[in-house]
């Protein structure tokens, strides 16, 4: 079951090599480093003011739940983090003293010390995050608190890991951002807009900037929030906070229609996809379900669409993301059978929604796999019946 190029091929690759000598460079010479604009080396900020520190404790493996958590963790492919904090999940929110964010990284480095910010010393590997690119710009100035989004490719990670965490710790500390709060992009994120947006209708000044590779943003503080867990599909443990956007997400529900039975479709991608998949559509749609298919630009629809929805079913992707939006609600997860994972059973459980699940055919190239179409319609009917 390949799930990506074999560890050893990696280490033949010439980023390798270039990484290595970059990061020599900064550990031996970081002037020069600094003018390549290479950072790689991550720690705390010199000056840092913790908002928020809490252990929450994971409830996926608890009933009703625990059945489903055990299934799940048979073939199960799930990312490690820290195996050692086992069933605990590590919140931290802090405001740090003045950072430089480079556009081509996205990433808040201290002015003083070079270090990109983070709650524990590390290294980043070379990558979107860690890469030279020198510049001879001006650098730009902002009065208010930044916060750098990285360059997302992952739907997932952009909302669970680091937008919804960041947007709450605002609205739980409003007077700690009374001087306003900026979001640092350098590609386009419709969901910063609708983030920005509450926001500022609830009364902290917000507003987003676009920088360029070749840019340098100036700001006198930034925003720096992180969830651990044992597991990286674990990290949503906020539910208490969703409840101050609640609403917000009411006033757009009321906007935009939709409908109870929602099943989401694969995007455009070349990863696990079914091999029957029009049969699978055709199927959905003879049960009466919407048949939805989101990207990136399609916020605001995504939202409205699973605040609607008492029945999702989907295979495991991204998209699912979307049952966040709403407590109380029922979730079928479709996987191959062979490569099970527990992300989604997470949320499910924090949002206090019903799961099922349905194990496919195994997966094969590319991760794609066969659904019996008979015994999913069966699946589907069983738990609408519940």
């Amino acid at each position: 079951m390949a799930r990506g190029r074999a560890t050893w091929k990696k280490y033949f690759e010439i980023k390798h090599l270039i990484a290595a000598f970059f990061r020599l460079l900064e550990d031996h010479a970081p002037a020069i480093s600094r003018m390549m604009r290479f950072y790689s080396h991550e720690g705390p900020h010199q000056d840092m003011r913790l908002l928020e520190q809490e252990t929450r404790c994971l409830t996926l493996d608890q009933p009703p739940y625990e059945l489903a958590y055990q299934a799940l963790c048979i073939d199960n492919v799930d990312g490690v983090e820290d195996p050692n904090l086992g069933r605990m999940v590590h919140i931290r929110s802090a405001i740090t003293g003045p950072v430089a964010i480079h556009g081509h990284t996205n990433r808040a480095v201290d002015q003083h010390t070079g270090l990109i910010l983070g709650f524990e010393t590390t290294r980043v590997r070379w990558g979107r995050s860690c890469f030279p690119m020198p510049s001879i710009n001006k650098p730009q100035a902002t009065s208010k608190i930044a916060i750098p989004v990285p360059p997302f490719s992952n739907y997932y990670h952009m909302l669970i890991d680091f937008l919804l965490p960041h947007v709450l710790c605002c609205l739980g500390h409003k007077e700690q951002f009374a001087q306003g709060v900026v979001f640092c992009t350098n590609k386009e994120f419709p969901a910063v807009d609708f983030f920005v947006d509450i926001l500022n209708s609830e009364g902290i000044p917000a507003a987003t900037k676009s920088l360029r590779p070749m840019d340098k943003l100036h700001a006198p503080a930034s925003l720096l929030t992180r969830i651990k867990a044992a597991s990286t599909e674990h990290r949503y443990a906020y539910e208490e906070g969703m409840e101050m956007l609640e609403p917000h997400l009411d006033q757009l529900a009321k906007k935009i229609p939709g409908r109870p039975l929602l099943y989401l479709k694969r995007g455009a991608t070349k990863l696990r996809n079914m091999r029957n998949a029009s049969e699978v559509h055709d199927m959905m749609a003879s049960e009466g379900f919407q048949l939805a298919e989101f990207g990136w630009q399609d916020f605001a629809a995504q939202v409205a669409a699973f605040r609607h929805a008492q029945f999702v079913v989907g295979t495991h992707g991204a998209g699912l993301s979307n049952i966040v939006w709403k407590k109380h609600g029922s979730l079928l997860e479709i996987f191959p059978r062979n490569a099970r994972k527990t992300v989604y059973l997470n949320i499910a459980a924090r949002r206090q929604w019903s799961y099922s699940y349905y194990l496919a055919g195994p997966e094969g190239s590319n991760q794609s796999f066969d659904v019996d179409v008979d015994a999913l319609r069966q699946l589907v009917r069983q738990q609408q019946d519940q």
